[in-house]
Parts: C-alpha cells; structure tokens; sequence
C-alpha cells in the first residue's frame, strides 16, 4: 500500500510540474518616439509635433491606461502629457538606461502603459519585453508605434502601426 501511495504521488508530483503555469499578469505596451521636435538643447515640440501628441491622445482614448513613462525630456514629455492628462494620469519620467529593467517590471505589474522615448531607446523595449532585436527608428520618422503584448506563459506579440500625419 505504501508504495502505491509513494508511486501516486510521484505520478501526481509529475503532472503538476508538466502542467503550464497560471499565467501572471498581462501588459500592454504602447511606445512610441517623441513627437517632431524643434533644435536646441531639450527643445519643445514644433507644432506638428503638438498635433501628434494630440493625435496620440485620440487614439489611446478607449484604452485603459494604468501608467504614463516619459524619458525626461521636454520634447518627451509634452509628447505623452496630452494622453495622461486625458486618462487622470502622471507622467513618470525614467532614465533612458533603465529602459530594460523598466521594461521587466512593468511586464511584471501588468497593466496598459504608454512609453515616450527616444528613436534609439523605444525598440530597446520592445526587445526587452521578448520582441525582435532592436533597430533604432530612422531619424525622421515620428509615426511609429509599437503595441508589445506581453504575458507569462504566452508568445509576445508586437505589432508595427503609424498614428498621426505622416
């Protein structure tokens, strides 16, 4: 008897180690690069820039946004401020080289976010989170928007889309 109940749990253990985990929390990544900015040392927004960052208000509109992440730079901030005042929000700034473990923990807390970077820093993420190697956004192109979705147990997936005015 002892030993059926030794070889049952042994074959109990087995299952429950082959079987797939619960599946942790879900994030939704939203990143793109900072709006068309003007020259100058951390320089603001031209206004086709203003109208992209309101362009990418509208189109987050009817996302449940948890959290808004802003390089600390004024073109990058006033690139998200449109979408986090829209959602109640604050902008909470990040260290461009933090992007990895940022990256990490927002996979880890789940949740919709937006990330306002840069054309070298925003596909870092994307890549952090599980999707294809990095390539930075040519320098003058302004409508790229990732959309990572990132969950424990599942394959990311990244989609590539434009917003605003080309």
């Amino acid at each position: 008897m002892t030993a059926r109940i030794t070889s049952l749990l042994s074959v109990f253990a087995l299952i429950t180690a082959c079987a797939p985990r619960p599946e942790g929390p879900s994030l939704r990544l939203v990143a793109v690069r900072h709006a068309e900015k003007a020259e100058g040392d951390d320089p603001p927004l031209k206004p086709e820039g203003e109208a992209r960052a309101m362009a990418l208000a509208d189109l987050l509109q009817g996302l449940p946004l948890t959290a808004v992440y802003s390089t600390d730079t004024r073109r990058t901030r006033d690139t998200a401020r449109p979408t986090a005042e829209a959602h109640g929000l604050p902008v909470t700034t990040y260290a461009p080289a933090d992007q990895g473990p940022l990256a990490l923990r927002l996979r880890d807390e789940g949740g919709v976010v937006l990330v306002v970077g840069h054309s070298n820093t925003v596909p870092g993420f994307v890549e952090a989170l599980g999707g294809p190697p990095a390539q930075d956004i040519p320098h003058e192109e302004y409508d790229r928007y990732y959309q990572v979705e990132a969950a424990d147990g599942r394959p990311t997936v990244v989609q590539v889309l434009r917003y605003g005015a080309r």
